[in-house]
């Protein structure tokens, strides 16, 4: 399978909140920034600004 943003944003969110299974809820082939954190924002507030926060980490290739 490709390396999605979604493969990458689920591996990059189980570090940060390990105990956050609702990030762990995306379909691995969405490879699409904004859709991911249409998503995560669907799940709450606090879930749609993790979403964002982990998006830029990513963008910015910035190891955790």
């Amino acid at each position: 399978m490709k390396n999605t943003l979604a493969l990458e944003f689920k591996k990059v969110a189980k570090k940060l909140m390990p105990n956050q299974s609702s990030l762990q809820e995306l379909d691995e082939s969405i490879d699409d920034a904004g859709h991911i954190d249409e998503i995560m924002f669907r799940h709450g507030e606090y879930i749609g600004g993790m979403a964002d926060v982990i998006l830029v980490l990513i963008d910015r290739n910035i190891k955790v």
